[in-house]
Parts: C-alpha cells; structure tokens; sequence
C-alpha cells in the first residue's frame, strides 16, 4: 500500500457542464443516535482559486486502461448521514439503511452482474450547467441526484493483461469526496482519507475543515450560478480530494480480466455545520454539500505492452445483459471481462413478463433476428415458444427519463418503442458531441458501433405448472457466429386474474383526434377505428378503467369536435347522431374490456366556472345537410333553453350506457380547480340526477355544490408511506371508497422505475391508483415549416388549465400500425400485476376468518415479505436529496417531481427480483390456504 503523502494532493475536477443548481426543500431538524470512533486530523487542501479553476492534466502519457469514461460496475450503499460530535459520530435520524456489498465484492470471481453497469459518470450522475461551482460540483449538486445518505460507493472496472510480468509504470490517479480505498484483485493496494473505526469493516472518511461548507461570513455554502468570489471558490475547492500516481504493482495483476475495485467512504458533517443547517428556515441549502462519491478515475501503465485497452470493443456481435429497470443506449456495448449471464425473469399463472439483452457490434448488424425455444423444466414441463414475443427496442430522440443521455461523453440516443419486427440493419451512428455531454481531458476516444435491446416477453399460461424453466434466446445475423442466450424463467404457482379484473385504479385518457392527426386518416373513420383498437388492446393489458366519451368540443383534452352530432331540423329543433359515440364506446369494450369509469365530458373550464365566459356558451357539433361538421354554439347549463335541447342527448346517451351495462358506470366530468356555478351544476343534475362528478385538480373536494364526487386525480393531496411510521403501521390505498387517485405529474419524461412502482405506492399508501396520464397525446400539431411540435392537449386557450396541464400526454409511441408498447408499458404491467398479488395478500391478511384460515406462521411470514417491499420501494422512490436534515421526498411530491439516482441505482442492485418472487409465492401459499 503507497502511503506517500506526496503522491496526493487536492485539485478540482475538470471542467465539466451540468444544469444550475437547484435549492432543495426546507431542511429540518434531527435526532441523533450515536457510534464511537476517534476523530481524525482534518485533511489539508492546499488548492487555489487559480487551481480550481485549471483543468487536471493526465500523470501519464501511457496507454490508458481505465477511466471514469468508461463501463463501471456500482454498488450504493445508504446509511444516514453522521455528524462529528467530538470524539463520537453521531447519525442523524432517517430511514435509509440498507446492506453494504458482499464481502468478496472486491475479487476478480465477485459475480457482479446483478449490479448497475454504468459509464461516462461521475458517479451518480450529471446533468447540463454553466457556473464554475456547478464545474466543482459535477455529480453533488441536487439537479445531480446525489444524496447525504451515500455511505459508500462500491466501484469495479475491469482490464486485460497478456502478460503481468511485462506491465511496468501501472499508476492509479483519482478524483473523490470522503476517503477511498483501492484493490487490485481483491488485495489492498491504497488508502487515502480514510478513518479506521471499532473493526476493520468501520471505516469512515477523513474529517473535512470547517472552511470547505461556510463562506468567510460564516453563512452556509449555497451554490450560485453567479459566484465570482475568489475566496468562495476556494473553499468550494475544498470537498474535492485527488489520489496521484498511485502505484499499483505488478504483483497484484493476473493474465486475463483483472479488476480494480474502488471503496469511497463518505466523510462526516462537523458539528458547526449540522447546527448551521438545522438553523436554516426555508428553502435556504442544498445538496451540494455532500462528503462521498468518486469524480474521476484513470488507470494507466507506463507502455503497451503486456495491457490490452478497456476502451476497444469487440470483434463481431456480441451480446450482454441489461436489467428491464435499466434505460438503454444506441452507444452501449459489452466491455472487457464482462460475461452473458441467463436472462432471468420471474412471473406468475397468467401474467405477463420480460427480460432483455442487448447485442452491440463493432460495425453494423445486418439480418438481425432472435427466436425464443420452447421453456422447459427439470421434469419435463413446457412452455411453448408461442407464449414468448420477441421484440426489438426502437430508437426515441427525446426519451431521457433519468438524465442518462448526459452520462456519455458523446451525443446519445434513447431505445424506446418496441417493434415486433427486427431491423434489417443496425448502423453505427455519427458520433457527435452532444449538449451536456462532459468530458475529462485527455480521455479516450469513444469506441464507436451499433447497439440494439431484444426484450422478450412470455405471457405465462394460465395452466403453466410451478417450477423453473430453461429455454433460448438464439440470435443470428449476417456474416456473424449466432449467439445463445439462456432463459432462466421462475414461474409462482400464484394465478392472476385478467387485468379487467385489478383492483388499482388506472385512468389514462385516449386520444381519438390524436391518432387520425397522426396517421392522416379520416376522423371516425374505418381506418381510424382500426388505430383506436390498437391503443385500447394496450390500456386493456393495464386493466385501465376509464373512457372519456366528449359530448362537447374544444375541451381540455384538444379535441375540436364532439362524439353525438346535432343535426339541425326544419322546425329549428335538432336530432342526434350517437353513431360515433357507438362506435367509440364498442372499440373500447372490445379491446379494453368493460370500462369502470365512463366519463360523461360535458364541462370544461368556460362553461360557467371561475373561468368561464361571459354567457357559459357551450360548443357542440353540428352536421349539415351536406355532411360538414361545424361548431354550434348552445345556451349556459341550467337555462330553460339548454335543459330543453340537452335533454334528449341526456336520455339516449344513458340507453346507450344501460344497454352495454355501463349506466353506474357514468360520471360527469371533467371539473378542474375552478368549480362550476351552482346554476350550472343544477342544470346538469336535472339532466342527469344519479350521477356523481369526476375531478382532476390539486387538492381535495368534499362535493360540487352539494352534488357528490365519485373519483378525484389529485397533485397534493394524496398521502404516502415515507418510512418514518411506528413499526406495524400499514395503509390500504386500494380499499378507499372516496375514489381519490394520484395525479402522479411526471410529464413525457416517466422514469421507468417511477413506471414500475406508481400503481404499488399508491395502493400501500392512501389511494386507490394513479391517472390522468395521456395515452397517445403525440405531437401532431406542426409549425409553419411542417415539423410536428406540439400535442392537441390544451391546444383551446378557453380551456387551459394551466399547470394541472403538465401530464404525460403520451405514455407510448405510435407504429406503423398504432401505437406500441415500450419498456415503461412493460414495467407498468409488471408493476400493477405485483400490486394485484400484494392486494389479494392484504385482503387475506385483514379479514379475521380467511387470516384464521392461514395460520400465525403464513400470516407473520406473508406481512413480513410485504414490509420487505415497502421499505425497498420507499429507499428506491426517495430521492434521497435531503435525507436526515429534512422529510423524506415522499412526504410530499419530490419521489415523482424530482426523481433521484441514488435510490432508483440502489434499488436496481437490491434483489428486487428475489422479492417479486417472495410475493408470488406468498400470494400462492395464501391461495392454497384459502382453497382458491
């Protein structure tokens, strides 16, 4: 171990761009509970202002093995934050605490396929900037994701060696916060900044001084884009620590894969800083005072020979692993030392699920094609290959759902739909650099080829038996060795029921206007019907519940003409034309299933609310006798003139409803935050006396001027678990009978683990579901050069309704034959499947007779694999921004408004496979308890 003391010394990171810094929420206070451990001397930085601002420069003018540019296999570990109290470290009072890595975590034989393979960090992650302190804070500032709470980070790459005998000058050069530790093969090679605590598993980083968090004023570090003070910047400097020519000896190597193994301790807060910031009031810190993580690292040796370079890919096709929770890339590829593992995937009787693998080339794949074998278990068991959909992951340019494009050091495109149909040819992209892309000097040249996700999906037959099962994933191409790829497929013996049947509430909207603009088909017409079909089969795989019937135009959801037609007669009374409202109303059962929420979209914002014009005019369609279709224009609800003339469209839409079953299904709609005049909501219950009302808005209602509430989709409102309940202290979301959904506002960008868990955090917190999230709201509307450029969702200025209009307005993308599924779709289903297995599990657990029927020991077993869940689900929600000093990102709206990195990369390494398996067969021994 080199512990020179003039082989280390402090200087910034690189300049580097990342977005301005974000102010977090209000810090509060905390409680302490405590652990022995000698304080350490603080370390010395010796930056200047001058050097801050310099770029680093490489040590070594060698082949370069290893650098932050590069794969890197990262494990987090989360502990609340601790605070220097003399001679005793205090930690702050959260709940995030979670298990380090294993212990042989640092040997070249670790199987590290399980954890996050990640590149062109810094580690968590980063984003777009322009300040210098953002430049120091590359990955610590909040917009970064990074997070108090990070303990430890846990860090393998790997390299080649033909010869150890003939590498000479292998040097290790580092950028970090905390303290670290360096393994080269599983042995210790350095140290730096690190603490020894009670056992050689405590460690800690070194103490930073008090400078490095408060100005010269005394006041807190508060990142500003604008900061030119030059003291300021230095002491800015001052969290960033730098590892120089750390040698690495050729003792420590093997031929073949060898592994560099990185351990960052986090240092503690000094206690000077941990009452400053439970002082604060308001939005006051951030973020960016946080004491581990690794900023730059590059391995070098002193000549070629002997190394073969990380940065060269493969010869030929290869294939590797991608988790399903994992967003792809078209510049991924399988780096050295990294091995195809089985595709694993774990379902239940009659549910759907996916695995993926991603192939990668150093030039084009031509004749792409995968075909999945039959499953078969150890006693013979199958599964037919008929069951198994083999998709192939379609590039999407605006698709970054967790910042990951910013990663790469070079311009990135995102894998979104997925195409049943393979691509004839994969090409190598033009590589150019991208905005928001950084880079360290002296990194290598990116090794360039084409890339390419194939998922495949098994719908597992209801009658499939319990067991696991083997199959193959062959995948051949032009000119290249075909790849095997094993399926590794666990099947619970737990039977789900069709997704018409779930018990989380799902409300998406559908865009019938939307989909005609798109394929410039006729409205209504045969065509277009055929395109509405296909995104109803898809709101059906989802169990969605709502279909919005609009008997007026021009509403919130863009669309310029209404489903009943008024057809103007001689006399001047008017017939109705309920054909397309049929018709609309049949393509949703047929493909969807039978709707649980028809919505009646009779008022909008104009129509005699707070916003509303003058006279309450509402818009309706009217058909000529020449067939156009024009706007018409009818009298305010609750006059004489509008109960007569509404009266018949009343009558015959409720007929139509009754005669599909669907008449207790209606409910009027849509109310916003601006509630109707008292006249006008009179004036529809005369039309329409036994209905209650939907609402989308902010914050709860108790009723509509005395009239009731039947579903409400909230921003606010809804309440969720955060991890701080008394221990035994659940909620049941899905049991609430007052219909109040979360309005979960995570716009076009909904991150995919966000996709996975909406439905289950909401069922085990206060709601009963999740909506109004836009289906296929695609950007149909085009400027005056023809690029399409925007969505026809609150296209009407009359009725826009501000920021409740920040929804998702197209969850999937159209195809060529309609709209397609993509990996969040998939990981919705898989989620809103596991929320139906916890569901069936929770309904045993609370009714004394069928929790009788299980017996103490399945019961506590089966409550035990739930809590497993919950608290997982909250540490991989939580952004983890402010952990210890303030409430947790669930208390309120920041796990969905500001999604982190931290939790959702801890989340992906924690087992969370192991758990859908835990739940499954939970859910199936309660099933063969009840004799169901």
């Amino acid at each position: 171990m080199n512990n020179s003391a003039s082989h280390w010394s402090l200087e910034r990171s690189g300049k580097l761009t990342i977005w301005a810094l974000l102010v977090l929420s209000a810090l509060l206070g905390f409680t302490a509970s405590t652990v022995s451990a000698a304080p350490p001397t603080a370390s010395k930085p010796v930056a200047t202002p001058a050097q801050a601002d310099a770029k680093p420069t490489p040590t070594s003018t060698g082949p370069m093995l290893l650098d932050t540019s590069g794969y890197w296999r990262v494990f987090y570990t989360l502990q609340p934050p601790v605070v220097r109290d003399g001679d005793k470290l205090t930690a702050l009072a959260a709940p995030c605490r979670t298990e380090g890595p294993a212990k042989d975590w640092t040997s070249p034989d670790f199987a590290d396929g399980q954890w996050v393979s990640l590149q062109g960090a810094p580690f968590p992650s980063i984003r777009i900037i322009w300040s210098k302190i953002s430049q120091m804070q590359i990955g610590f500032a909040s917009i970064n994701q990074c997070s108090p709470d990070l303990a430890q980070l846990s860090v393998r790459g790997k390299f080649e060696v033909a010869d150890p005998d003939k590498v000479k000058g292998l040097s290790l050069e580092l950028a970090y916060r905390g303290g670290v530790v360096v393994y080269v093969n599983g042995k210790e090679v350095a140290r730096k900044d690190i603490v020894q605590g009670k056992d050689a598993s405590d460690l800690i980083g070194a103490d930073y001084a008090d400078e490095a968090f408060f100005k010269a004023d005394g006041n807190l570090l508060i990142g500003d884009a604008g900061e030119k003070d030059p003291e300021t910047m230095r002491r800015w400097s001052l969290h960033i620590r730098q590892a120089e020519n750390i040698a690495i000896p050729s003792s420590a190597l093997r031929k073949g894969v060898n592994v560099l193994a990185i351990e960052v301790h986090r240092s503690p807060y000094p206690q000077a800083v941990a009452a400053k910031i439970k002082a604060v009031k308001g939005d006051a810190t951030s973020s960016e005072l946080i004491l581990c993580g690794l900023l730059r690292c590059r391995l070098t040796a002193g000549s070629a020979e002997g190394v073969i370079s990380n940065f060269v890919r493969p010869t030929g096709m290869v294939a590797s692993n991608s988790d399903v929770l994992v967003d792809d890339y078209d510049a991924d590829y399988r780096p050295v030392g990294q091995t195809l593992n089985p595709i694993r995937i774990v379902g239940a009787r009659a549910g759907t699920f996916s695995g993926k693998v991603v192939v990668s080339s150093d030039k084009p794949i031509v004749g792409l094609k995968a075909v999945a074998s039959d499953l078969v278990s150890a006693d013979g068991k199958t599964i037919p290959a008929a069951a198994i959909t083999v998709r192939y992951a379609q590039l999407d340019t605006d698709m970054d759902g967790d910042g990951g494009q910013a990663r790469y050091p070079v311009a990135v495109k995102s894998f979104d739909a997925l195409a049943t149909s393979a691509p004839t040819n994969v090409p190598v992209p033009e590589r150019k650099p991208g905005r928001g892309n950084w880079s360290n000097p002296g990194q290598p040249k990116y090794p360039n080829g084409s890339s390419q996700p194939i998922w495949a999906t098994i719908a597992v037959p209801a009658d499939a038996a319990e067991g696991k099962y083997k199959g193959k994933l062959t995948i051949t191409a032009n000119g290249e060795k075909p790849i095997e790829a094993e399926l590794d497929v666990t099947v619970c013996g737990f039977k789900l029921p069709p997704p018409s049947q779930f018990d989380t509430l799902v409300d998406f909207i559908q865009s019938p206007e939307s989909v005609a603009m798109q394929y410039k088909v006729p409205l209504w017409s045969d065509e277009h019907f055929k395109l509405l079909a296909r995104s109803f089969e898809l709101l059906g795989q989802l169990g969605n519940r709502s279909v919005y019937l609009h008997l007026i135009c021009q509403t919130n959801q863009g669309n310029e003409e209404s489903m009943v037609r008024w057809i103007k007669q001689p006399d001047g009374s008017y017939k109705h034309d309920f054909t397309v409202l049929e018709k609309y109303l049949d393509t949703a059962i047929k493909n969807m299933g039978q709707p649980r929420m028809v919505c009646l979209y009779l008022f909008d914002m104009r129509h005699g609310g707070a916003a509303s014009d003058k006279d309450g005019a509402i818009m309706v369609s009217e058909v000529g006798v020449d067939g156009k279709v024009t706007p018409l224009m009818l009298p305010k609800y609750g006059t004489p003139e509008s109960d007569k003339l509404w009266k018949p469209v009343a009558e015959g839409v409720m007929q139509i409803l009754k005669k599909r079953n669907l008449d207790k299904a209606a409910v009027l709609g849509v109310i916003q935050d601006g509630a109707p005049d008292k006249s006008v909501t009179e004036g529809i219950k005369k039309l329409y006396p036994n209905l209650s009302w939907m609402r989308h808005a902010h914050t709860l209602r108790k009723d509509v001027n005395g009239m009731p509430l039947a579903y409400q989709c909230l921003v606010w409102t809804p309440k969720f678990l955060t991890g701080d309940e008394p221990a035994g202290k659940h909620s049941y979301g899905w049991k609430d009978s007052g219909g109040v959904y979360q309005f979960c506002r995570s716009q076009d960008v909904y991150p995919t683990l966000i996709s996975r868990l909406v439905g289950e955090m909401n069922i085990a917190g206060s709601q009963s579901g999740f909506g109004r999230i836009g289906l296929d709201f695609w950007p149909v509307l085009a400027d005056k050069k023809g690029k399409r450029v925007g969505t026809i969702q609150a296209r009407y200025p009359q009725t826009s309704w501000e920021n409740l209009d920040w929804m998702t307005r197209s969850f999937v993308p159209p195809g060529p034959d309609g709209a397609m599924g993509t990996p969040r779709f998939e990981m919705m289903r898989e989620g809103l499947q596991e929320c139906q297995a916890r569901i069936y599990i929770e309904k045993a657990l609370l009714d004394p007779a069928l929790r009788a029927k299980l017996g103490d020991e399945l019961a506590t077993k089966c409550q035990s694999v739930l809590d497993e869940r919950t608290k997982a689900m909250l540490l991989g929600l939580d952004n983890h921004l402010v952990c210890g000093f303030g409430k947790t990102s669930l208390s309120n709206h920041g796990w969905w408004s500001s999604p982190g990195q931290v939790g959702k990369f801890w989340y992906i390494t924690s087992g969370w496979q192991d758990r859908s398996e835990k739940l499954y067969a939970a859910a199936a021994a309660v099933a063969a308890k009840l004799g169901q």
